[in-house]
């Protein structure tokens, strides 16, 4: 049994994403499900069920089960499938008594999860994933047990790379559908990785870059939505607000002087458009990470 508990750092409340919680258990046949060290709520765990706070993705990757959400009716789960449990809704689940099962989980927050819940929910994503391919997601799984073993510092910077990856995996599993083939996931990676590397005051536009991707716009919005789990003007400004935000931390430039600097047309636009990413305004999100950095 692997459990970790991991605070917010600076870096992860920047990029609104946060890894909390994460674990792997492996439970033999015949045991009882689940055990207290497992987690708080294990009395009657499937005679009451339970209600979680945050979102959770566990992923069963070996053995077999059940699950149920709500008052729906009782799923079995496969190996190499990812129970969802969004905020909110009541679930309960177990290994089969004659098989056992060993899951990973992970806990995760942050306005970037807030964004995601909303595109998982308006993508109609299923609480039971199946993985066609289960050896990257393990491959995945495994890097980030192995960063939380043998480096104790700056953890959640080390692992937002992988997590991401393996959250937008999970996604496009979920979406259970044929439109992506090599050359329309080199044009969304090709179009992510143009976004991030456009100047500050360079005017964004996507008509443009769908254009000089060589694919129409229509087709380039519908995909790079299903892909990214937003807009390609969305992420523009979710970008924007990152590189702001690290104007924020690592400058004493003004919050006007920061709004211009990172391309934004005024001072207002900007903080509304902060507020809505980070969940606080810039002079806020600046005094809060202050505040986190004085030596108590």
């Amino acid at each position: 049994m692997f459990i970790k508990n991991l605070p917010e750092t600076v870096h992860s409340k920047i990029w609104g994403l946060t890894l909390f919680s994460f674990g792997e258990v492996s439970v033999k046949a015949g045991s009882n499900y689940p055990s207290s060290t497992h987690f708080k709520e294990h009395g009657q765990f499937w005679e009451r069920g339970r209600v979680l706070t945050d979102l959770f993705l566990v992923y069963i990757a070996a053995g077999s089960g059940e699950v149920q959400f709500l008052e729906d009716p009782v799923l079995n789960v496969k190996e190499g499938s990812f129970i969802i449990l969004y905020p909110g809704e009541k679930h309960r689940y177990r290994p089969k008594v004659e098989t056992g099962w060993t899951e990973y989980w992970m806990g995760i927050r942050g306005h970037y999860v807030d964004m995601l819940i909303e595109n998982y929910r308006m993508a109609a994503l299923p609480s039971l994933v199946p993985i066609k391919e289960p050896l990257p997601i393990i491959a995945l799984l495994t890097k980030i047990k192995s960063i939380l073993e043998t480096e104790p510092r700056a953890l959640q910077v080390n692992i937002l790379g992988h997590l991401i990856e393996l959250l937008t995996k999970v996604y496009l599993a979920g979406q259970q559908e044929t439109w992506i083939d090599s050359r329309a996931e080199q044009t969304i990676l090709e179009a992510r990785h143009r976004i991030q590397m456009l100047p500050a005051n360079t005017q964004f536009r996507p008509k443009k870059l769908a254009q000089d991707l060589g694919v129409g716009y229509s087709w380039f919005r519908k995909v790079f939505k299903q892909y990214m789990g937003c807009s390609p003007l969305q992420y523009h400004i979710y970008c924007t607000v990152q590189k702001a935000s690290e104007l924020l931390l690592r400058t004493s430039l003004t919050v006007k002087e920061v709004a211009y600097k990172s391309g934004f047309s005024s001072e207002a636009y900007f903080c509304r458009q902060f507020k809505q990413k980070q969940g606080m305004s810039p002079t806020e999100f600046r005094m809060q990470v202050i505040t986190q950095n004085v030596p108590h």
